[in-house]
């Protein structure tokens, strides 16, 4: 054989080896999504299996900090979303691996939901399978914002992978935050739009006119009915001051403190004076200050008429 031969010989076996090295994708990959069913059911909202980005599955953000499937409590909303997996064979390892605000749990949920999100969740967890059946894993989230998880399965030294997306919905209200708070002053049957915004234990903000109902379901003082505003995402109250004197406007909830977190700020509560009286205060205010400056000056010019050594006690204080 020829030098040169050899030489093409060598540089195909060369090729040839390289291209073993590299693991093609296996021929049928995982088939990832969020199973039915746990997805939140919000009102006007696409449930989605959350395999595609722009659709990502929607779950409660765990408000009260308790994590339960949708069949774990009656009095719970679900806030974890059961990951399936088809296409699966035995000896396989199967990688979960969650994103931004996302988070693992793995293992059977029970009926009670005393399950901390704050300690729970975890962002990476591998399995060997011994059947076909997938792992029991479960994906949450604190966040409004899309996040991920990703399942890659690896067979033989081959693997797949397979993107899920998921969404919180802000839970119940934990904070209210004025923007436009109460008025200090209001003319009797006058009126003022107070806005605020409501966040829930984890800080998202409520953004939609269906929570409308919750926070109209404060005790209100003086308050109107509050309503949602889309376009600036807050929450408004058109309050109207019943007096002529002073008088309390406030939104208080009862939201119970969650443990590990601060204190609840469900409520805004301020005195209002009414505009008329607060003129009194300021011209009684004024008058006071002209009959104090009156007297100071003519007690100077005593105190200066009867000052000496022999006399000290019929000085006069000043104001």
């Amino acid at each position: 054989m020829s030098k040169k031969l050899i030489a093409v010989a060598s540089a195909s076996a060369l090729a040839l080896a390289s291209l073993v090295g590299i693991a093609p994708a296996m021929a049928t990959g995982p088939a990832a999504t969020f199973s039915a069913g746990t997805n939140a059911d919000s009102a006007g909202v696409t449930e989605s299996d959350g395999t595609i980005a722009s659709q990502p599955a929607l779950i409660d953000v765990p408000d009260r900090n308790n994590l339960a499937t949708s069949a774990a409590s009656s009095a719970s909303a679900a806030t974890l979303a059961t990951i399936s997996v088809s296409n699966l064979a035995t000896g396989d390892v199967v990688r979960f691996d969650a994103t931004g605000p996302v988070r693992l749990v793995e293992g059977a949920i029970g009926a009670s939901s005393a399950y901390n999100a704050t300690t729970l969740g975890k962002t990476t967890f591998t399995k060997t399978l011994t059947n076909t059946t997938t792992p029991l894993m479960y994906a949450y989230t604190t966040s409004t914002t899309t996040g991920t998880v990703v399942v890659t399965v690896t067979r033989t030294g081959l693997s797949s992978s397979s993107t899920l997306h998921l969404k919180g919905e802000a839970g119940e209200v934990y904070k209210l935050t004025p923007v436009a708070g109460v008025p200090a002053t209001l003319a009797r049957a006058a009126t003022s739009v107070v806005t605020f915004t409501a966040a829930d234990v984890f800080g998202n903000l409520l953004e939609s006119t269906a929570t409308a109902t919750t926070i109209d379901g404060f005790a209100k003082t003086n308050m109107g009915t509050v309503t949602y505003d889309a376009s600036a995402k807050n929450y408004r109250s058109t309050m109207t001051s019943p007096s002529a004197g002073p008088f309390i406007a406030s939104i208080i909830g009862t939201i119970a403190d969650v443990s590990g977190f601060a204190d609840s700020a469900d409520n805004l509560v301020a005195v209002v004076n009414n505009t008329g009286v607060s003129a009194q205060i300021a011209a009684l205010t004024a008058s006071v200050a002209a009959l104090t400056a009156d007297y100071n000056k003519l007690a100077k010019r005593w105190n200066k008429r009867v000052a000496s050594a022999t006399a000290p006690k019929k000085r006069v204080a000043l104001k």
